[in-house]
């Protein structure tokens, strides 16, 4: 008859073998890590991309809107995210799925601008 410690120390050794097989065959099938850069070529200076998120939210703020601006990369990645003061949480996630549907839908639409969105979906 197998005892409760036995059986404990026949299943965890093939646990444990498990375990590093995973962690071995996923070191080895990741292979070398890449960067998800942009292939482009084009790039926005932070400094520029900074000073454009600042001037959104200043102007928004102006008019009486708080506001959070996101810049993103050409591949769609956050750059830049500043929350205007009195901006609410949900700015946040809007704020960067509208930069990033700009980014990504804009070259098919031919839009450049997240205020020419409306116009192509009325046509």
């Amino acid at each position: 008859m197998v005892t409760d410690t036995e059986h404990r120390r026949i299943f965890r050794l093939p646990a444990a073998v498990a375990a590093i097989a995973l962690m071995l065959g996923a070191t080895v099938a990741s292979g070398p890590a890449a960067a998800q850069v942009s292939k482009s070529g084009f790039i926005l200076p932070m400094d520029l991309a900074l000073e454009a998120s600042q001037e959104a939210v200043r102007t928004c703020a102006a008019t009486g809107y708080d506001v959070t601006a996101t810049v993103v990369d050409v591949s769609g990645t956050p750059q830049v995210v500043l929350r205007g003061d009195n901006a609410m949480i949900h700015t946040n996630d809007c704020a960067y799925r509208k930069a990033y549907t700009i980014v990504t839908m804009g070259p098919i639409f031919q839009v450049t601008t997240t205020s020419q969105s409306p116009v192509v979906l009325t046509k």
